[in-house]
């Protein structure tokens, strides 16, 4: 799994909240016929990039399509694993409690 930043723009236009992540919004509203002034900002998206027939297609972290134009893709890193460390974290837990209690509370049951 990976998270891409990617570039989002945002507007509101009579009255409705219009979003597209796309590296440029033109294409978005030339389809929708509207001359409007979108705001650039940046979201992240966790999931991965396939090459499918030519056209890249971007995952969610379920592997569903993502709403979002390819050119959208600013960077991405790989996401790390966090299993490992979950474990680590419980067995200090562990650890920790049982320091506190003393080695006796090991013993009871």
């Amino acid at each position: 799994m990976v998270a891409l930043a990617c570039r989002k723009w945002c507007a509101f236009h009579e009255g409705h909240y219009r979003e597209v992540i796309a590296g440029d919004p033109s294409l978005y509203l030339q389809t929708l016929g509207l001359r409007i002034m979108m705001n650039p900002s940046i979201t992240v998206i966790y999931g991965s990039v396939l090459m499918e027939g030519g056209l890249t297609k971007i995952l969610d972290e379920w592997g569903s399509p993502v709403a979002a134009y390819p050119n959208c893709i600013l960077c991405w890193s790989y996401v790390p694993d966090p299993m490992p460390n979950l474990k680590a974290v419980t067995m200090t837990d562990m650890a920790l409690s049982v320091a506190r209690t003393g080695s006796s509370a090991l013993g009871r049951g």
